[in-house]
């Protein structure tokens, strides 16, 4: 899976960088899909709310919010978790079935760093077959 995690309502124009390459590696691996992740802070049930509807109204596609899941958790231990220090970008994450984090990087879309994902998925290809 690609993981897209944003931390405020601002990176939504980093996440968008990714889409299209996101969008071909789905086509092209059957088994590959990718999220986005909207990661907030720990919230009561009424705000949680509050935010799930705005959420639904923001998102017109339904595509788009089926890929969207709303984490609230403890962003500080969250991150001490990923290695990170800092949601100033969003985090792009390659996470195999059982969850390991494969691979990791900070901010917008570049030929680089969409190389070094189809560098990893064919290496853990290998290892599936």
């Amino acid at each position: 899976n690609l993981i897209f995690l944003a931390f405020s309502q601002a990176q939504q124009n980093e996440v968008d960088t990714w889409l299209p390459f996101a969008k071909t590696v789905e086509e092209n691996l059957p088994s590959m899909y990718f999220y986005e992740i909207p990661t907030l802070t720990k919230a009561n049930g009424l705000f949680r709310n509050i935010i799930e509807g705005g959420m639904r109204s923001g998102i017109k596609d339904p595509e788009t919010r089926a890929r969207t899941i709303t984490l609230y958790l403890d962003r500080t231990d969250f991150l001490r978790n990923l290695g990170v220090s800092s949601t100033s970008s969003i985090l792009t994450l390659l996470v195999e079935k059982e969850g390991d984090v494969l691979w990791m990087a900070e901010g917008t879309y570049t030929d680089e760093k969409a190389r070094n994902v189809y560098e990893i998925i064919k290496l853990a290809s290998q290892y599936d077959e």
